[in-house]
C-alpha cells in the first residue's frame, strides 16, 4: 500500500485560485473574425492565453466572413500582397521579406528591358522575345522570330544587294554575349533550319555602342546611360529580289541573360548578284572572342542562365568556318 502523500504536495494539488483570477482559454482569432485585409500590414497576434480581467479582443461585425484556416491557399488573382499577409500571420518573416524585394523589383522592371531591332524596325510589337524564362515581364517566345501582333502601317525598308546599311538595336542597360544576322524568306521565318543555313554575319553583341540621338523610349529604349548599339552591315549578294525577314539573335549576355530574337521585314531590289556568300565573324572585343556565357543559341534554354561568363568564339567559328550560302538554296 502506497504511503501517505506529503501535506505540501496535497495542498498544492488541491489549491484553488482566488476568485477573479480564474484562467480562461481563448483561441485567436475568435469565431467569426475576419482575415486581415491583403493590402495592409498585419498586426502581431496577442498571446493564446490570458487571465480574466484583461480586456478581451473586440469582436468583428457580424457581416464579415470568418477567418480562413491556417493553411488556406490564396487564388492567383489575390496577388502578392495577399500571400505576404498570410505568410506574416504564420510568422514566415524571411519569406515575406523575399516577396517584398520581388514586388519592389518587379514594380520598376520595364517590359522592354532587353533588346530588339530598331533599324530596320522589328516587324511586330514584341520587344523582348525570349526563349524560356520565369520573369513575368517577358513572356515566353520560342523564336527564331516573334509571334506577336504585327505593327500597323509598318514600313518595309528596301536594300540593294551589296549595299552597306546601318543596323541599330537597343542596349537597355545590358552588355556581353554574341549576336548573328540571318535573312530568310517570309514562309520560313519560324523555321530554325532556314535561319541557321542563311546566317551571314556573327559579331560580339556589345562591340558598337553609340549615343542615342534622343532619350525617347523609341530611340533609346530604357537605357539609363542614353546608349544603344549599331553596326554597319553589307547586304549579301546571293539573295534574289523579294521580301525577307532580317532576323537578329542575341545570346550569352551578362546578368544571366538567355536567348533573344527579333525580326524586321525588308525588301531586296537590284544590285550585283553572285553565286555564293561566306558568313563572317566581323566584330570582336578581345583576340577574336566575345565575353559571353554561351557560344551558340540554345545552350541556355531557360533564364536565368547559370553558365560561367568567359571569352569565347561563336561555335560556328571555333576552329572552322561555317558553310557557304548559295544563291540557288536561299529560298528553299
Amino acid at each position: 500500500m502506497r504511503g501517505a502523500e506529503p501535506p505540501a504536495a496535497a495542498a498544492g494539488r488541491h489549491r484553488r485560485r482566488p476568485p477573479g483570477l480564474q484562467r480562461t482559454v481563448s483561441r485567436w482569432p475568435p469565431a467569426g473574425a475576419a482575415p486581415s485585409p491583403p493590402d495592409s500590414a498585419a498586426t502581431p497576434l496577442p498571446p493564446t492565453n490570458w487571465w480574466a480581467g484583461s480586456p478581451p479582443p473586440t469582436p468583428p461585425p457580424p457581416h464579415q466572413p470568418p477567418a480562413p484556416p491556417p493553411h488556406t491557399f490564396f487564388p492567383a488573382s489575390s496577388g502578392r500582397l495577399a500571400i505576404m499577409a498570410a505568410l506574416w500571420r504564420r510568422r514566415a518573416i524571411p519569406a515575406v521579406l523575399l516577396l517584398v524585394v520581388a514586388a519592389v523589383s518587379g514594380a520598376h522592371t520595364p517590359v522592354d528591358a532587353h533588346s530588339s531591332s530598331l533599324v530596320p524596325l522589328e516587324y511586330t510589337w514584341s520587344n523582348a522575345c525570349r526563349r524560356g524564362g520565369i520573369n513575368g515581364n517577358v513572356k515566353w517566345c520560342p523564336g527564331p522570330c516573334p509571334r506577336d501582333t504585327v505593327r500597323k502601317n509598318y514600313k518595309i525598308t528596301t536594300y540593294r544587294r551589296g549595299q552597306w546599311f546601318k543596323f541599330v538595336y537597343y542596349r537597355n542597360n545590358h552588355s556581353g554575349g554574341m549576336m548573328r544576322l540571318s535573312l530568310v524568306p517570309l514562309k520560313r521565318r519560324f523555321a530554325w533550319w532556314a535561319h541557321d543555313k542563311n546566317a551571314f554575319l556573327y559579331s560580339c553583341w556589345d562591340a558598337g555602342m553609340v549615343n542615342c540621338p534622343t532619350r525617347t523610349s523609341h530611340e533609346c529604349g530604357t537605357d539609363q546611360r542614353g546608349k544603344r548599339y549599331q553596326m554597319w552591315v553589307r547586304m549579301p549578294t546571293v539573295f534574289p529580289d523579294g521580301d525577307y525577314f532580317l532576323a537578329y539573335s542575341w545570346w550569352g549576355g551578362s546578368w544571366q541573360q538567355g536567348d533573344y530574337f527579333s525580326c524586321a521585314r525588308v525588301r531586296i531590289r537590284g544590285g550585283r548578284m553572285t553565286n555564293s556568300h561566306q558568313p563572317t565573324f566581323s566584330r570582336s572585343s578581345r583576340g577574336g572572342r566575345c565575353w559571353s556565357s554561351s557560344s551558340k543559341i540554345g545552350q541556355c534554354s531557360r533564364e536565368p542562365c547559370f553558365r560561367k561568363m568567359a571569352w569565347r568564339k561563336p561555335a560556328s567559328f571555333d576552329g572552322r568556318k561555317p558553310g557557304r550560302i548559295y544563291r540557288w538554296a536561299v529560298n528553299k
